[in-house]
This record gives structure tokens, C-alpha cells and sequence, in this order.
């Protein structure tokens, strides 16, 4: 008899998880700047109204904060479909960050999305050169540290 009321219990828990369920899509972008993107949120709860809102943090575990609407952020939803979603235009830098959907209270996976800067390849190259001599400078110092010192072992 136990074991069937804590089977019902967990069926019932199970099933309130499911019935509370947020998608977000997808779940990363990782993006150049000035591009239009758009985050999908869907509820699986079909029968209550929603109250959609869409918060924005630095990393996942960090303190979310509320989005407003403005020319390059806009929202867009459908109460009785219970999806939602997040479009950027012009995308930035500063755009980076995890984005949440919240429907009624209830927070969905979050979409990570990463925005980087363009390279300029003249600069890189040169970086790439001043890394590479460096390194034969590191190991042309470490052979002349070894060789005095095997030499100052001989003369002993």
C-alpha cells in the first residue's frame, strides 16, 4: 500500500515538472556584431494565460535582470500559444550574456549568446610574429643557461 501512494505521489510530481515546462532555442549563438537575431520561448502549459517577460544575466548562475523594450530589443508573444520571443537588431558587443524567458513566474534553460568583435588580421599577424619570437628568444635563453651551467660542472 506504501509503495503505491509514494508511486501516485511521485506520478503526480512528475506530472506538475512536465506541465511546467519552458523550451528556449537554441541554446547558444555565437555571433559577429550588426546581425538580426531572434530567441524562441515556448511554454508546454497550453491552457493559462501568460505573463512573458525576458531577463538578462552575465553567466548562467548570476542575478537575472529584466530587459526593456526599446528600438534595438524587441518583444514579441502569443498569449493563447504560449510562445514568445526575443528579437535583437543591430547586434553588439555589449549584447553578450545569457537571456531567460520567464512565462508566469517560471524561468526556461536560457539562451547563451556570445558576441565578438571582428579581427583585424594585419594585427593578429603581427601578434602571431612577436609570439613566435618570444618563444626561439625562451628557448635560445634556456640552451645557453644549460650550457654554462654543464660547462661550469666540467671546470669543477
Amino acid at each position: 500500500m506504501r509503495w503505491t501512494l509514494a508511486g501516485f505521489c511521485g506520478f503526480v510530481l512528475i506530472s506538475i515538472s512536465v506541465a511546467l515546462q519552458i523550451h528556449q532555442k537554441p541554446r547558444f549563438y555565437g555571433l559577429r556584431p550588426c546581425r538580426n537575431v531572434p530567441i524562441y520561448c515556448k511554454s508546454s502549459n497550453q491552457t493559462l494565460d501568460s505573463n512573458v517577460e525576458w531577463h538578462k544575466a552575465d553567466r548562467y548562475d548570476t542575478d537575472k535582470k529584466k530587459i526593456e523594450h526599446n528600438e534595438r530589443i524587441q518583444f514579441k508573444s502569443q498569449d493563447k500559444i504560449q510562445h514568445a520571443f526575443l528579437y535583437f537588431n543591430e547586434l553588439k558587443v555589449e549584447d553578450s550574456g545569457v537571456y531567460f524567458c520567464s512565462i508566469n513566474g517560471n524561468y526556461g534553460p536560457g539562451t547563451k549568446v556570445q558576441v565578438v568583435r571582428p579581427i583585424d588580421l594585419t594585427n593578429a599577424q603581427y601578434r602571431t610574429q612577436m609570439k613566435d619570437g618570444l618563444i626561439v628568444l625562451q628557448g635560445l635563453l634556456l640552451a645557453v643557461c644549460i650550457g654554462a651551467y654543464l660547462l661550469r660542472k666540467q671546470k669543477l
